[in-house]
């Protein structure tokens, strides 16, 4: 339907349904509501913003067959006219010439937009002693928040290479385990394959990591590849 006819399938409706669980902002609803049609919807998310039970419109728990079922009943027999929803429904006539006479875009202006530019204005640098403070101010936050990412970022990478266990899985394309060859082998774990070659651990080449293991016992190659590169770092230390 364009928006001609839309407007009229609303106007020409007597109630408007929507079972609904979840609406971003519940448009078909103030659709409804702008062209003099009631409501009777579901009480979730996007209908909860506007509609008041009994007030302007109805809440019916589409969940339950049988309670939807005789609540929609005392709707339609409660009567849909003007007269009869100005005596059930003593908000909704108001609230649907508030839809019809808003202007969205200049309230979100005067509400929103505004505001934010004019606390803007009030942090723009200017001159003297206030704006050497305020530059001083958004170098330490910016300082400070490199800090505490930096130190997370090393924090979490520390308690991964020293966990007795670390977690993780090695994927292919399309989420499937690949087996990358290296069996009991510090290369098995990424967080140490630095190692590899260091004076530490020596040279370790593809042949010396093969492993008679089953090429899909993923958990005991890295199980055992964490403690042997354990056992030669502390080898090598203590010489």
């Amino acid at each position: 339907l364009n928006a001609v006819e839309l407007r009229v399938a609303y106007a020409a409706s007597d109630l408007f349904l929507s079972a609904s669980n979840f609406e971003t902002l519940g448009n078909t609803v103030i659709e409804a509501f702008c062209s003099g049609t009631p409501v009777a919807v579901q009480p979730a998310q996007g209908h909860l913003e506007f509609v008041k039970d009994q007030k302007n419109s109805w809440f019916v728990d589409y969940n339950d067959q049988d309670e939807a079922r005789a609540t929609l009943s005392r709707i339609v027999a409660s009567g849909l006219d003007a007269e009869s929803l100005n005596r059930a429904l003593p908000d909704f006539a108001p609230l649907g010439q508030k839809f019809r006479s808003a202007n969205f875009a200049k309230d979100f202006d005067e509400a929103v937009l505004q505001p934010a530019l004019a606390v803007g204005r009030q942090q723009r640098l200017g001159g003297g002693c206030n704006a050497m403070v305020e530059l001083a101010k958004r170098i330490c936050c910016f300082v400070t928040c490199f800090f505490v990412w930096f130190l997370l970022r090393f924090a979490t990478r520390v308690v991964f290479v020293t966990s007795r266990d670390p977690k993780f899985a090695i994927l292919g394309e399309l989420g499937a385990a690949l087996d990358d060859g290296r069996g009991e082998t510090i290369v098995t774990l990424p967080c140490l394959r630095w190692l590899v070659g260091s004076k530490w651990l020596g040279s370790t080449s593809i042949a010396e990591t093969q492993s008679p293991r089953a090429v899909d016992d993923y958990e005991g190659h890295y199980r055992k590849g964490y403690r042997t590169a354990l056992k030669k770092w502390f080898q090598t230390w203590h010489e």
